[in-house]
């Protein structure tokens, strides 16, 4: 397996680790409030 390779695979699982973990966070809100907000704030 090469360095780009490796690489690819990395960012990938972040990735989706990422989003997954976005997912679920805006899944518990119905509507979009501050706490909403302040929630996706802490992600970036």
């Amino acid at each position: 397996m090469g360095l780009f390779s490796k690489l690819s695979e990395s960012l990938k699982k972040t990735k989706n680790s990422l989003s997954g973990a976005i997912n679920s966070m805006l899944g518990a809100f119905t509507k979009i409030d501050e706490d909403l907000l302040m929630s996706l704030k802490r992600y970036l």
